[in-house]
């Protein structure tokens, strides 16, 4: 009887034991990661966005259309991923044409973008490196060293393979050549729909110093979550603002909690589309590094409320000025209220302002007041002398732009000592682009503005490089239209305002000096119709005459284009959004 049981025990553990291992999922070991580490299975790669050193937006998903993603981690200074490089180019030779996408990713908090190129020159890498700043990305993906690899299968965006490139490098030790190439043979699999083959051997490679804050520090919302709102969110997610919601208190976060991850993740949120390498601008509402942390590491700590008041309840209590820079001199509307249809496609408006001038006068500012924020995709204010008729049915006629705005856009004021001089007899009139909100609105937008007591000693100039002659074919994901101009005399450059349609994908300025040495001024990586942003440099550049400003805009005509209304379409200059543009707009004083 004791025999029985002892063989029934023996058999019973046996099959407690096999079972255990059939039950532990495929694992990767992946440096010198702990056990619990390496208990995992693999999982869906979320979705992502971040710049690479060359300033170029990057999204996982835009990629989808792609066989395979393989993305690597890099960082200047580790000698296996240096020499890896070589290796590494070849493989992105051999199966570039075959739908694979190759990318770097660089989460070193010591490497800028001046050292990662740098370092990508002196190594010849060859594969974009995009700059995890924050290292939300890198965390998402279990990347604790250099040198790991990573494959992607798009089609259901599942890690397939994380582990070493190949087994040719160690630490202070190189074979001649790989005997097991890891990668190379992940990428086949994904290919050919085959089974990956997991490999059970440690990524040698530097460790990157990732921020720890997520483990061991609580955030809250009170202390931690909720200024960072204040600061860089309400001012759009506030009651009669532009955006679709408020942020007005802890359980309106707290629901929301999992979409703001995704939208910072994927830079959709906050609407800062400026590459942050050019740090020269005003009104930047982009978040930091550290507020990305805080906000990721919060929602995904399970977002705890924390001590005391609840902050957004009364900042949202603050009613914003209907005039942020005190009652105008003059306010320019229109005499008949806008109707606004639920939905489909309305044509631009252009209306007669209600106001001509009496006297010269010289302008010094010009802020707005947005009736109906939900339906104003953004508006501009023309004017012309009093000689020219207005006439709506040709449009722009002989008019001058004076400004333009959207909605949660700051007042223009113009530099010290310096404005736009406005002759007696001077009338307005407003283009106006509406877009739908899904029920009947109505709009009576107003321009305030601001004159000086006394003529200032210079003139704020505002000017165009603009093409309507350019031709984009169908499904073309990069189609480039370039425009210049040079300055005729010596100026101050003040800021510039990109504008192109739904289909505008980046943009960038330089400028070319007359021994002809080239800055880029800056760069739009991620241009979005949606926010029609001004940038305005919080010094100005001093130009002299015969400086030219060159513009580079690219176009996405793809289906890879969300925004795309028709791909199949080939697409020329028109003013409704479902056309193209190139007009670039640029500020500046006569020196």
């Amino acid at each position: 009887m004791v025999i029985r049981r002892s063989r029934f025990f023996v058999k019973f553990i046996l099959a407690v034991v096999i079972r255990s291992f059939i039950a532990i999922p495929f694992v990767i070991f992946s440096g010198n990661l702990l056990a619990e580490d390496l208990k995992q299975e693999f999982h869906k790669a979320e979705n992502f966005a971040l710049l690479d050193n060359r300033g170029k937006f990057q999204e996982l998903y835009y990629y989808s259309d792609m066989k395979a993603i393989v993305i690597i981690s890099q960082g200047n200074g580790c000698p296996i991923l240096r020499k890896s490089v070589p290796y590494l180019n070849l493989l992105q030779e051999e199966f570039s044409s075959q739908g694979v996408v190759f990318l770097m990713i660089n989460a070193n908090p010591q490497d800028d973008r001046t050292a990662i190129n740098q370092e990508a020159s002196d190594f010849n890498i060859q594969i974009p490196i995009l700059e995890d700043t924050a290292q939300v990305v890198t965390e998402g993906l279990n990347i604790k060293r250099i040198a790991e690899a990573i494959v992607i299968d798009p089609k259901r965006w599942s890690v397939m393979y994380h582990g070493p490139i190949n087994d040719q490098l160690g630490y202070e030790t190189q074979k001649a050549r790989p005997d097991k190439e890891y990668l190379k043979e992940a990428i086949n699999a994904v290919l050919h729909g085959k089974e990956v083959q997991q490999v059970e051997h440690m990524v040698k490679g530097c460790l990157i110093n990732l921020n720890t804050q997520k483990e061991k520090e609580e955030l809250t919302y009170a202390r931690d979550v909720a200024p960072i709102l204040i600061n860089k969110c309400m001012q759009c997610h506030a009651p009669g603002q532009i955006a679709p919601w408020s942020m007005n208190n802890y359980e309106k976060i707290k629901g929301w909690g999992p979409m703001i991850r995704e939208v910072i993740r994927t830079k959709r949120m906050p609407p800062w589309v400026m590459d942050p390498h050019y740090d020269k601008f005003r009104d930047d509402v982009s978040l930091t590094p550290k507020e990305v942390q805080t906000i990721v590491h919060w929602q995904e700590q399970g977002m705890a409320r924390g001590e005391g008041d609840d902050p957004l309840i009364k900042a949202s209590a603050i009613q914003p000025l209907d005039w942020p820079l005190g009652p105008p001199d003059m306010i320019v509307t229109f005499d008949q209220q806008q109707e606004i249809p639920p939905t489909g496609i309305i044509d631009y408006r252009y209306i007669h302002g209600n106001k001509i001038m009496k006297q010269d006068q010289w302008l010094k500012a010009i802020a707005w007041k947005i009736d109906n924020k939900k339906v104003v995709h953004h508006a501009t204010l023309y004017f012309m002398a009093d000689q020219l008729k207005f006439d709506a049915a040709k449009k722009i006629d002989n008019g001058r732009v004076l400004d333009a705005t959207s909605p949660a856009r700051p007042p223009l004021v113009f530099p010290k000592d310096t404005g736009i001089l406005l002759t007696k007899g001077t009338q307005f009139f407003f283009e106006l682009h509406y877009t739908t909100s899904g029920k009947q609105e109505k709009d009576l937008t107003e321009a305030g503005l601001y004159f000086y007591k006394t003529p200032p000693p210079k003139v704020f100039l505002l000017r165009f490089i603009k093409d309507r002659d350019f031709v984009i074919p169908p499904r073309v994901k990069e189609w480039k239209i370039q425009g210049s101009s040079f300055t005729k005399h010596d100026v101050a450059f003040y800021g510039f305002r990109p504008h192109a349609h739904w289909r505008g994908k980046r943009i960038n300025l330089r400028i070319r000096y007359l021994d002809e040495t080239v800055e880029e001024v800056l760069n739009v990586p991620y241009y979005k119709f949606l926010w029609q942003t001004r940038y305005l440099l919080k010094e100005p550049m001093h130009l002299p005459a015969g400086t030219r400003m060159e513009v580079e805009a690219v176009y996405d005509n793809s289906f890879q284009n969300l925004d795309n209304p028709n791909p199949d379409r080939t697409l020329r200059f028109g003013e409704q959004s479902q056309d193209e543009m190139f007009e670039e707009e640029f500020y500046f004083v006569e020196e």
